[in-house]
C-alpha cells in the first residue's frame, strides 16, 4: 500500500536558513530518485459533521492523573471573516499562558489543574475547524474541574470580552505571532502551508490587520455562531475508583 500510494509526485518542501539551494536540490534528487507511485495524487476533502453532545467516561486504573477534554466541530476555514475573532477570543479564554480565564479560574483560583487550556483550529482549504478545552487533574477533582470549565465557558459566551480584556488579548496575541516568526521552523511551516494553500505571506499580514481592528462585539458574535455548549463532546479519562 505504501509503495502504491506514497511518492514525491505531489507535495511541498520549505527550507528556511542559510543554505545553498542548488546543493539542497541535488541532495534531494539523489536521495529520492524516481520516487513515484502508480496511484495519482488527489486531495481528499475534509468533511465534518455537526457534533451531538455527549459525555464519555474512560476508566484508567492506577493512573495518577485524569484528563478532561471537551470539543466540537466548527464549520470554518482560516480565511473566513470570523476566524480572527475566534482565535483572539480563544486566546483570552484559554490559550494565553497563565493569564487566560480558564487558567485563572481552574489553576490559579481553585488549584485544580496545572495544565488547562482551550484551542481553536481551522484548515486553509476545508470548513473543518475545531474548538476544544483540556485539563489534567487529580481524578478525585474531576467533578470540580468539569464544573469550573463549563462555568467559565458559559460566562464567556454570555458576556463576551470587555474592551480592556480584548485589547490586552489582541496585543499579546500579535506579539506572540511576531515572536514565532523569529523561529526558523515556524517560518518553514508557514511557507509549506502557504504553498499547499496557494497563497502568500499576505494572508498573515491581512490576518494581523483584521485582529488589530477587532471589537468586543465581533468576538461574541463569532463564538455565538461557532460554539454550542450543549453539543460539546466531553471525554473524561482517569482512575475514578480512587478513594478520596
Amino acid at each position: 500500500l505504501f509503495d502504491s500510494q506514497v511518492s514525491g509526485q505531489a507535495g511541498q518542501l520549505a527550507i528556511f536558513g542559510d543554505f545553498d539551494p542548488t546543493a539542497v536540490r541535488k541532495e534531494l534528487e539523489s536521495t529520492f530518485p524516481g520516487w513515484t507511485a502508480p496511484v495519482p495524487y488527489t486531495r481528499i476533502e475534509n468533511l465534518i459533521e455537526k457534533t451531538k453532545g455527549e459525555k464519555i467516561l474512560i476508566n484508567t486504573p492506577d493512573k495518577a492523573n485524569a484528563f478532561y477534554t471537551a470539543g466540537q466541530n466548527v464549520r470554518i476555514k482560516d480565511s473566513d471573516p470570523a476566524y480572527p475573532a475566534l482565535i483572539v477570543g480563544n486566546y483570552a479564554l484559554g490559550q494565553a499562558p497563565l493569564a487566560s480565564r480558564l487558567s485563572n479560574r481552574v489553576r490559579g483560583k481553585e488549584g485544580l489543574s496545572y495544565t488547562v487550556r482551550s484551542s481553536v483550529t481551522a484548515s486553509p482549504l476545508d470548513e473543518a475547524g475545531k474548538f476544544t478545552m483540556l485539563a489534567i487533574t487529580n481524578p478525585t477533582n474531576m467533578p470540580k474541574v468539569e464544573s469550573a470549565m463549563m462555568e467559565e465557558l458559559n460566562q464567556f459566551l454570555k458576556d463576551g470580552l470587555s474592551a480592556d480584556e480584548l485589547e490586552q488579548a489582541k496585543n499579546a496575541y500579535l506579539q506572540a505571532l511576531r515572536v514565532q516568526r523569529g523561529n526558523d521552523s515556524v517560518l518553514a511551516s508557514q511557507l509549506a502551508t502557504s504553498l499547499y494553500a496557494g497563497r502568500t505571506f499576505e494572508h498573515y499580514a491581512k490576518l494581523e490587520a483584521a485582529i488589530s481592528k477587532l471589537q468586543p462585539g465581533d468576538v461574541k458574535k463569532a463564538f455565538d455562531a461557532a460554539v454550542e455548549p450543549q453539543n460539546l463532546i466531553i471525554v473524561e479519562a482517569g482512575d475514578f475508583q480512587k478513594k478520596k
